[in-house]
């Protein structure tokens, strides 16, 4: 064996256990997205009713909040929660079920967002608010989600 190749196998213990740990850790700042994610997939909540309030510069109505009505995971129904009109089409495109909420947050983590403060229910594991700023120097792009009184509907 060189003199060389002797230095190679001191060095490459130390190079896996460098990556070892940076995987560990870009694992574990996932804003505890797993284990809300597992315990919302546990429950097989499919069908419930949740109220979504939505901050962001767009149409006043969007800011308003809306109880969606979720059936075998999609968007069957939702009304203002003030006056229990139904939302337009053109509002409600925008509305998202829990599983959507998780994609995005995974989308976030995935695309290296400036930002991300997200929490979730200790029980249900489904996202009760979040915060994403995108592009730190890029203004009124930012997205503030809260999800509320979710509540398990029969079918």
């Amino acid at each position: 064996m060189t003199a060389r190749s002797r230095a190679d196998v001191g060095r490459t213990p130390l190079a896996c256990l460098i990556l070892m740990i940076v995987a560990l850790v870009a694992a574990c700042d996932d804003h505890g997205l797993g284990d809300a994610r597992a315990r919302w997939n546990k429950r097989g909540l499919t069908t419930y009713r949740v109220t979504s309030i939505r901050s962001c510069v767009c149409d006043p109505d969007t800011l308003r909040p809306m109880q969606i009505e979720v059936v075998s995971g999609q968007i069957v129904g939702a009304v203002f929660a003030d006056d229990q009109q139904p939302v337009d089409d053109s509002i409600r495109r925008f509305l998202w079920t829990v599983d959507k909420a998780f994609d995005v947050i995974q989308s976030a983590l995935d695309d290296g967002a400036d930002q991300l403060d997200v929490r979730f229910d200790p029980v249900l594991g489904y996202p009760t608010s979040m915060f994403i700023d995108y592009e730190r120097r890029i203004a009124d792009e930012e997205l503030r989600l809260r999800l509320e009184d979710l509540t398990p509907t029969a079918l």
